[in-house]
């Protein structure tokens, strides 16, 4: 095969992305048209994307990014938003992965685009964040430029009702931890029936399942208090100190720290630990930034299971560092642990992490991943202020 040759076949998918972004936004913007010609831009629109997923049968890690791009202009199209965010979202997944710059940042893009429109502006604040560092990894500050109208603007909405959004992506964040003990409930119910109908009853079996059944209800029941506390509260700004607020998170975490075998080591150094925020929404940054410690270190066999929580001074005010000698970043990496959807668990939404950053950067701070040495992983934010 010639060199052109080949050109020409990577170049195929994305011509056959092109095309159904195309024939979408005609599709959406000439809605008046008579039902043949939508009839015949949804034929093609779906000839493309059977191309795409026909190329993505031999070449999956090449073609995915752009097969789950155009399957989200289409969800878009058809006004299924949360399909199409999620299948946005997959595509930059794939193509940051395959180190894919422009289509991650289109997904991103379009994306943040339909956030806005859905009004939820952590989302789009998030996701037009997310296009802007990878179009300037591609190389296209034009580009760039043309997103920042957009992201001043998920950021005044951001500042006119942080606590609110905050409080929604939340509920997604935790709607899967919700689903586990719910799951565990019903399980452990089928069982404690079967045993019951079993001649004679076994009754000795069910009384462990009913305290297991008890435990996750209270589990359930702890979650979903939470989320009605912050949905009433609303925004609490004032003075925060971040070192009650850390063993105020761990004594909630202490049980599941105990039933993992967590040791723990605090290194409460800053001298001042006051900031300005909101003491709801920083709770729920650490004791989300605990719960991710817990879960790497779930899997962890051939060593103590070691958490370290430590704050310092630092000069954009105070740093927190919530450190795990557990099985590391893993997929889909340190660099975008902090996208929404992005999870290394197969069974979670990875809004966690995304929700984390939005509400420290809401606070005026950062937030970052860093490998350990030689295990584990480190979840370092800042915040402005450490104030006496």
């Amino acid at each position: 095969m010639s060199a052109a040759s080949g050109a020409r076949r990577r170049d195929l998918p994305e011509s056959h992305l092109i095309s159904v972004l195309v024939l979408c936004r005609q599709s959406g913007e000439h809605a008046a048209d008579g039902e043949a010609q939508q009839a015949a831009r949804r034929r093609r629109i779906l000839h493309h994307i059977g191309q795409l997923d026909a190329a993505s049968a031999d070449s999956h890690a090449a073609v995915a990014d752009k097969l789950a791009l155009a399957q989200g202009a289409l969800r878009e199209l058809d006004g299924d938003a949360v399909a199409a965010l999620a299948d946005y979202e997959r595509a930059a997944a794939h193509a940051a992965a395959q180190g894919v710059e422009h289509i991650a940042g289109i997904a991103h893009e379009r994306a943040a685009a339909l956030a806005t429109r859905r009004n939820l502006p952590t989302t789009a604040h998030a996701h037009a964040q997310a296009a802007c560092r990878a179009y300037r990894r591609w190389g296209a500050p034009g580009l760039v430029v043309r997103l920042e109208e957009a992201l001043r603007k998920a950021e005044a909405e951001l500042a006119g009702g942080a606590a609110l959004a905050t409080v929604s992506q939340l509920t997604a964040a935790i709607a899967h931890e919700v689903n586990q003990p719910l799951m565990a409930i019903s399980t452990n119910a089928g069982a404690g029936l079967r045993w019951l109908r079993h001649d004679p009853p076994r009754v000795d079996q069910v009384s462990g399942l009913l305290q297991a059944i008890v435990a996750q209800s209270q589990r359930a029941g702890k979650i979903i208090q939470t989320l009605q506390a912050l949905g009433q509260e609303g925004p609490q700004a004032g003075g925060v100190d971040l070192h009650a607020l850390i063993q105020s998170a761990l004594a909630r975490a202490r049980p599941e720290l105990d039933r993992h075998g967590v040791a723990l080591e605090l290194d409460l150094a800053a001298p001042h630990s006051r900031v300005e925020g909101d003491a709801g929404q920083l709770q729920q940054v650490l004791a989300r930034l605990v719960e991710n410690a817990i879960e790497a270190l779930a899997p962890v066999q051939e060593r103590a299971r070691l958490l370290r929580i430590s704050t310092s001074a630092v000069a954009e005010g105070i740093e927190v560092r919530v450190e795990d000698n557990g099985c590391g970043a893993g997929e889909p990496g340190l660099d975008a642990m902090f996208e929404p959807f992005a999870s290394s668990k197969p069974d979670a939404m990875g809004m966690g992490l995304a929700v984390c950053r939005s509400v420290v950067e809401a606070h005026g701070g950062t937030i970052h991943a860093e490998a350990g040495a030689p295990h584990g992983c480190s979840l370092v934010f800042s915040l402005p202020g450490g104030a006496p």
